[in-house]
């Protein structure tokens, strides 16, 4: 299951009328950037 933030992105590209394959590998990095970072908060992140 994906997280809420990362629904909220892909429903935001799509309303944008991103194409599913941009979508797709937006997403993928945002998750690798996420795990890259050990899912720290981004506020915790500078």
């Amino acid at each position: 299951m994906k997280s809420q933030f990362l629904l909220s992105v892909k429903e935001h590209m799509l309303t944008r009328h991103y194409a599913n394959k941009t979508i797709e590998s937006y997403l993928f990095w945002i998750k690798r950037f996420i795990t890259f970072h050990q899912l720290a908060h981004p506020s915790t992140l500078a």
